[in-house]
């Protein structure tokens, strides 16, 4: 379009993945965890700190599925290694579980554990897990023995292998902001990770967490954590890239229930609504580059179901917009059913 008359504006066209299934998360805290990363305190953020009961859990998941019977549902294992188990409990928990979901129509367990583990185990056949999700909080291999990591890039490389051959859904857990990590480092192993082609990643700020090596770091200035600022700049980057190679982000930031956070987190670029600041800072970029191309635009119209998104937190991206723009730049939802090929100018 010309730069002469005022442009009366532009339809974004976007929709909502759903997802399609139920979750239910059991958190396996209370054991010790045999490994020694240092910004993990193994137990304090589930709020579930005693060593699980295996007839509870059984009880648990047999309500679940009964209540979901007519839904595609998984059996979610978090909070702890499985190599940190005792042999015997997991598999009394993994037999359990397993027996249930084959009474299911549609269920499965996912499980959340190490490279390494994956690696030692050698196989995942017969035991009903259907998704894992790999911790790999580094691609680099300073930054992994920095943080007494215990593994290298080529264990997670090594574990994807794995799980690609028996065919089960990968997701990858990451981290941002580790000690002398920096965002050229969150870069580089976003790259190393789309490399892996893995289902999906998460992505997690690095908190500093009571009783943990890295509270000990913090407090004798040897790391110094992100800014909330630059946790949400350089997340919105990697999800950018995961995006633009297909991976879909499950998931930024951490989640501490309310009534743990005084008592277990002590620094960190931590927020209750950290995924929406980043996915704010992408609907930002996106819209300041439309305005970049016609700064003449007045009214970007964008989906309704996105636009907290693109007016941002606390309203800060029309802010950030209008200072730079105008103070009569507006962002509007689309109507319910705009008309077919609708663009800038109607």
């Amino acid at each position: 379009m010309g730069s002469g008359e005022p442009d009366s504006g532009i339809i974004i066209m976007e929709t909502r993945q759903k997802r399609a299934f139920k979750i239910l998360p059991v958190f396996l805290s209370g054991y010790s965890c045999r490994f020694g990363c240092v910004y993990c305190n193994a137990s304090g953020t589930s709020g579930e700190i005693k060593v699980p009961n295996v007839r509870d859990l059984e009880r648990k998941v047999r309500n679940f599925l009964s209540e979901h019977s007519n839904s595609p549902v998984e059996i979610a294992l978090y909070g702890n290694d499985p190599s940190s188990l005792e042999p015997t409990i997991w598999q009394e928990i993994l037999l359990n579980i397993t027996s249930y979901c084959n009474e299911h129509p549609d269920a499965g367990i996912r499980v959340s554990v190490r490279p390494d583990t994956i690696v030692e185990m050698g196989s995942l056949a017969n035991t009903g897990i259907r998704v894992v999700e790999l911790g790999v909080p580094s691609m680099d291999p300073h930054v992994l023995k920095k943080i007494c990591r215990e593994h290298t890039p080529d264990t997670v490389e090594a574990a994807v292998k794995i799980l690609k051959r028996e065919k089960i859904t990968t997701g990858i857990q990451t981290m941002l902001g580790l000690p002398e990590a920096d965002a050229l480092e969150a870069m580089t192993t976003a790259v190393s990770i789309i490399g892996l082609a893995p289902d999906f990643v998460r992505i997690h700020p690095t908190l500093v967490l009571k009783a943990t090596a890295l509270e000990r770091m913090f407090v004798e200035r040897e790391y110094t954590p992100w800014t909330l600022e630059q946790a949400v700049v350089v997340s919105a980057d990697c999800v950018v890239q995961y995006r633009s190679a297909g991976i879909p982000v499950a998931r930024c930031g951490f989640h501490i229930p309310e009534d743990l956070r005084e008592d277990v987190l002590v620094a960190g670029p931590y927020h209750p609504a950290f995924g929406s600041l980043v996915n704010s800072e992408i609907r930002y970029r996106e819209l300041r580059t439309k305005l970049l191309e016609n700064p003449t635009i007045r009214v970007l119209t964008v989906p309704d179901e996105f636009i907290s998104d693109y007016v941002g937190h606390g309203r800060s991206n029309i802010h950030r917009l209008r200072r730079e723009f105008g103070h009569d730049l507006v962002i509007t939802a689309e109507k319910k059913h705009p008309a077919k090929g609708c663009s800038a100018g109607c």
